[in-house]
Formats: structure tokens, sequence, C-alpha cells
């Protein structure tokens, strides 16, 4: 998937796209000429961008209350996890929020993705299934931008390279993890990229009239904003239907875990009190009055030791010190058996 590409230095990588916009400025010196072009161009590209909102969903909907909820638990726990993802990678503020699911038809879904777009199809294991994934050009130009060290604001460029796509390629693994991790609740599952274009309409993957499940989210980056569009066949959402429902049947409380849209909203806007301590050490009096600027309390807490993260006095999870955003935070590893 374009990996011998992924060893561009940053500095040969600022010098293809700065050659890349003189190109895109002369070709627009060219075409300035063209009044009846321009007069074309600019309802198409218009048009593009407003295709992306709404797609023609099907009257006869199959997926059921119980799958349904089930998906929708899945992209809510995405939701969360993949912002959090997006602000560690691209080292600023994200948003990310799962707005609904639909069915439709396979050719109604790439024929109302814009064009250009990101867009990726990942084998969806173990399960010998395509999942589709798009991405509106303004999200991909700003996480590029962010990406080389500037501050995502550069502007919208009118096309996407496949240049483009290698760096972005990043983001989408760390977007394919975070949905990896909201699946695991139900079964573990592995997505492993396999195409990409910036035509979607170029790489069909399934038949036209293919039934398609269409999960869509809103995603901020900095001051961008767009889209971002899962779709998954009916056909791969036939064969997880059994164990989605048995695993809501069993018992619901797990999968409310993964939404805190459940819990009443005057629950969710109360504060708690975070902690994380490190292991306590015994100090002598005649010690503590010998302590002076400069001295060194050695803690008895190993280095590779976890941290243990306490909510409202109650030790949840253990974690280690890292940093981030040049300050001292705490990754979370693993939940506390109580």
């Amino acid at each position: 998937m374009g990996t011998e590409k992924e060893v561009l230095s940053e500095e040969e990588l600022s010098a293809l796209f700065d050659n890349l916009s003189e190109e895109e400025g002369e070709q627009a010196e060219d075409d300035s000429g063209n009044e009846n072009g321009d007069e074309q161009k600019e309802p198409s590209e218009k048009q593009d961008s407003d295709r992306f909102l709404v797609f023609p969903l099907l009257e006869r909907q199959t997926l059921g209350e119980g799958m349904h909820n089930a998906l929708r638990l899945v992209f809510d726990s995405f939701s969360f996890k993949a912002a959090s993802a997006l602000e560690s990678r691209l080292q600023t503020r994200a948003e990310v929020g799962f707005e609904g699911l639909g069915e439709l038809r396979y050719r109604d879904f790439i024929d109302r993705l814009p064009e250009p777009a990101s867009m990726w199809y990942c084998a969806f294991r173990p399960h010998d299934s395509y999942v589709g994934v798009c991405f509106d050009r303004a999200l991909v130009h700003c996480a590029i931008g962010l990406l080389m060290g500037g501050d995502g604001s550069g502007g919208e460029r009118s096309q996407i390279t496949d240049l483009d796509q290698v760096v972005f390629e990043s983001v989408v693994a760390v977007l394919c993890s975070q949905l990896e991790a909201a699946w695991s609740r139900l079964l573990p599952v592995q997505l492993e990229r396999e195409l990409r274009e910036t035509r979607p309409r170029l790489l069909q993957v399934y038949p036209p009239d293919e039934d398609f499940v269409l999960a869509s989210l809103l995603i901020r980056i900095g001051n961008a904003s767009g889209k971002m569009c899962w779709g998954f066949p009916m056909a791969l959402i036939e064969q997880l239907r059994p164990i989605c429902l048995q695993f809501s049947a069993d018992g619901e409380e797990p999968l409310a875990e993964t939404s805190g849209r459940r819990c009443p909203a005057a629950v969710l806007r109360l504060p708690t009190h975070l902690e994380a301590r490190l292991e306590q050490s015994k100090l002598g009096v005649a010690e503590l009055l010998d302590l002076s600027v400069g001295d060194v309390l050695k803690l008895e807490h190993h280095l590779e030791q976890p941290v243990t993260l306490s909510v409202n006095g109650r030790a949840k999870f253990n974690g280690s010190m890292v940093v981030y955003r040049d300050r001292r935070a705490i990754e979370i590893k693993s939940r506390k058996e109580l």
C-alpha cells in the first residue's frame, strides 16, 4: 500500500508539497481565461461538498432494534476513543461525534461520496469481507498540515494526491485501531488496510445493489471539520448478528458501559476527583528536619512499577507515567480488579 514512500523525510515531503502548490498555481492561471469553465467549476465543487451530507437511505430497514443498538454502542465507544487518539497523534484538540446509522445500496453509498476524498477499504478479519471508510479533503489537508508541524490552517487544496494518502495513512491507522478496540467488547476483529483511492467511484469492491450499513461521524480537528463515513456490507452484518445479539442477551450492562448516553444528563455533569498515587516512603523525624532545598527523596516506587489511579478515593486503574503536551500524564494500562 505504498509503504515504500513512507521513508521520505519531512524536508522531502515539504519540498514535494511546495512543488505541488506551484503546479496548481500555474494551472489556475492557465484556466483563469476560460470564463465558462470557471462558471461551471464552482457549482460542481459545491455540489460535491453538498453530496457528502445526504444519502438516499432505504425505506426497508433490516437491522432490527437489537443490532441497531449494538452498532450504535460500538460507534459511541469509537467516537470517544477516536477523539482521544487523534489528539495524541496530531497534538491538537479533536472531537468526534457519531451522527447515526442508515441502510442504503452500495451504488448510492459510492455515488454520494465527495471527489476527491480519501477512500480506504479494510479487510475485516477474521471474516472474509471488506469495510470502507471515507474522509473529505478538508480533514485530510488539516491532518497533513498538523503532521508536517504546522497548525493545520494552511488552506484546503483542490486535490488529494497519492503522497497525501501516504502521509494521511498514519491517521487512518490510528482510527482503525480505535474501531478494533470498540468492537472488542463484542468480538475480536482486525482491520487491515488494503485498498485506497482518491476517486471513490473508481474503486468499487461490491455489486451496485449490495445492501450497505452506513455509519456517519463528524470530526473536528482544530479549526477544521468534516465527515468520516464507514460502510459495512449487510452480508457482514448478518454474520455478526448472532454474536452481537447474544452478547446483548447475556447481559446489557457491559454494553451500556461503552456509552455514557444511557446515563441521565445530570449524572454526566457530576465532577469526579482523580488521583495518581506513588508508593509511600517512611522518613524519620531527624531526616525530615535535615531536609533542605535541592535534596532528593528516594521513594519506594520502582520505575517499572505501575501508578495507581483512584477515582473519588477508590483505586480504578493501573497506569504509567508519560509526558503529554509538556505535562506529566498517566497512560492507563489496565483496570483494577475489584
